[in-house]
């Protein structure tokens, strides 16, 4: 004989269940919102997606200033147009091409550009005050610019 004793097995529990309920729904005001930047992946095979203003050439931190135009034509015989007219107080691109096929030295608004036969030469100069400056070629004086007027030759 077996002096274990049995225990009686658990009934089974049974639970009822009732149905959940949704809550009552709410509305809210729709929000908008700015889609989001995307990349291509790197396979997209020439397809690209522009990057933001800001990112791009000439985004916020990289701009330059207005810069006037001055294009010279230089020989040894003079300049071309002798008399140039600017703003004052804005920047200057200065650009110098040799109009007889030699090299040349010019001299203008403290900025000095050696251009070669055949070619071209640029610099950049400050802003002016009002005044009148000596274009100089291979160092004679041959046409004036003069800062404080409307832009032309």
């Amino acid at each position: 004989m077996d002096d274990r004793t049995s225990e009686p097995s658990p009934e089974p529990v049974t639970t009822a269940s009732t149905p959940a309920t949704a809550p009552a729904p709410t509305t809210t005001a729709p929000v908008a919102t700015a889609p989001a930047a995307t990349t291509p992946p790197d396979d997209a095979g020439g397809a690209s997606v522009p990057p933001e203003p800001e990112a791009q050439e000439g985004g916020a931190g990289d701009e330059e200033g207005i810069r006037v135009p001055v294009d010279l034509t230089v020989s040894a015989d003079g300049v071309d147009p002798p008399t140039v007219s600017v703003p004052a107080f804005l920047a200057l691109e200065i650009s110098a091409r040799s109009g007889d096929g030699r090299p040349h030295t010019v001299q203008v608004a403290g900025v000095t550009l050696e251009v070669p036969a055949e070619g071209t030469a640029t610099a950049r100069a400050d802003g002016l005050r009002s005044s009148s400056y000596p274009i100089t070629v291979d160092g004679t004086r041959r046409g004036e610019l003069i800062a404080g007027q409307e832009p032309g030759p």
